[in-house]
């Protein structure tokens, strides 16, 4: 039984691995477009509740303008 979890995070590890590398490229530009369109940061961090009712943070590329959560647009 420990065996296959072991060998299920190797093979999870090792896949991620891989994609992250082949798409690299593709995740640079993209956040070097992201930047270079308003001189803001490419990521956006967000609060989220995770298990527990924990909050952690979420890092992921933003497509917004800058500070829109702030700017109340949608409201």
């Amino acid at each position: 039984m420990i065996y296959k979890l072991v060998l299920k995070r190797t093979l999870d590890l090792l896949v991620s691995s891989i994609g992250l590398v082949i798409l690299s490229p593709i995740l640079l530009s993209f956040s070097i477009i992201v930047y270079l369109n308003d001189f803001g940061s490419p990521f956006y961090i967000a609060p989220r509740v995770g298990k527990g009712f924990k909050l952690f943070n979420i890092i992921k590329f933003r497509t917004m303008i800058v500070n829109a959560d702030k700017s109340k647009v949608d409201s």
